[in-house]
């Protein structure tokens, strides 16, 4: 784990100091996490998407936004959040800084779809549901009720 020079843009957008409260993997730099946030906000409304990776990403900007001390359980739902993010490359996300965190649902977007569920097909803590769920190859929840 490593610090990280601070992302103006994310700290901006969400008035937090996120990036210099957070050690960031090596590699992984806070305007990443600004691209992905932005890409789950503005682009993705497909269910298990909103259910699944949309609470991670409130439950970190939420403790940002309180000033609450990060536990070992925030942290873990960051591995998640950073995980994810070290498995797309820099045109990932040049692309979604470019179209301004929005993606039309098209070939690029089906790609980006792809990487999230095929790489990560396991489990995933839900925040919201306060378990953990799981995600077989067509993307079902398989393990418990998200309704």
């Amino acid at each position: 784990m490593i610090n990280v020079k601070p992302s103006y843009n994310f700290d901006r957008k969400y008035k937090t100091n996120f990036s210099k409260q957070w050690d960031l993997p090596e590699g992984i730099t806070s305007d990443r996490l600004w691209a992905l946030v932005n890409m789950w906000e503005n682009s993705f409304t497909d269910e298990i998407l909103v259910k699944i990776l949309k609470p991670v990403v409130d439950e970190i900007i939420n403790i940002n936004n309180s000033n609450i001390k990060p536990t070992d359980n925030y942290r873990d739902l960051l591995d998640i959040l950073m995980g994810i993010a070290s498995e797309f490359d820099e045109e990932d996300i040049n692309e979604w800084l470019l179209f301004g965190g929005k993606l039309d649902r098209g070939k690029e977007y089906n790609r980006i779809y792809d990487k999230l569920f095929k790489k990560y097909d396991g489990l995933y803590w839900v925040p919201s549901y306060n378990k953990l769920a799981f995600l077989n190859n067509n993307y079902k929840e398989i393990n418990g009720e998200i309704s």
